[in-house]
């Protein structure tokens, strides 16, 4: 047999296995519920991002308001970053933004100057209030296909999940350079 068709064979064999192995795990329920929740997370991305882009926002945009509405004191962009989990470069381009827009104000704390506190603007709020109803409405069209049962036993296990999946992130090294949103 000549070397080609001995490399041929076995790149054949090579696939064969890979792919008998890969189809064999995604039948395991664990694996089999990852991949779909990783494309139910990827499809409300996109939905949500969409929607959320006909009235001239991000998504991240969105959520960094919303913090600050819980937060009428301000709060770090680090802070900002760790409740929407989302890295910090995402978070300071968000926030340069939403300043350009007039809807924030970034201050640095007077202890110490490298920390800046975000708060949130009159134009902000105002800004949020006339969103926010879009928001809700895009929530209720995403789950549509959700009874109210459904979306009664979803919700806490969706909060389990995020979580221990965050738990999970802070013991991993250089978090902010790994995650793909």
């Amino acid at each position: 047999m000549s070397m080609k068709k001995q490399q041929d064979k076995r790149s054949n064999n090579l696939f064969e296995a890979t792919a008998n192995y890969v189809d064999n795990a995604r039948r395991v329920p664990r694996v089999r519920s990852f991949f779909w929740l990783l494309r139910c997370a990827d499809s409300l991305n996109k939905f949500a991002g969409l929607e959320v882009g006909t009235k001239g926002d991000s998504r991240t945009g969105l959520a960094v308001l919303q913090i600050l509405i819980q937060h009428p004191e301000g709060i770090s962009q680090q802070g900002i970053a760790e409740q929407t989990g989302r890295t910090k470069q995402l978070i300071v381009l968000a926030i340069d933004k939403l300043e350009e827009k007039g809807y924030v104000t970034r201050d640095s704390l007077s202890s110490d100057r490298r920390i800046n506190s975000i708060r949130i603007t009159n134009n902000g709020i105002e800004h949020l209030n006339e969103v926010f109803p879009h928001t809700v409405a895009m929530c209720d069209k995403a789950l549509s296909s959700m009874s109210d049962a459904e979306i009664q036993q979803l919700l806490p296990l969706a909060i389990k999940l995020t979580k221990s999946i965050w738990e999970k992130l802070k013991t991993m090294p250089s978090v902010d350079d790994k995650l793909d949103y």
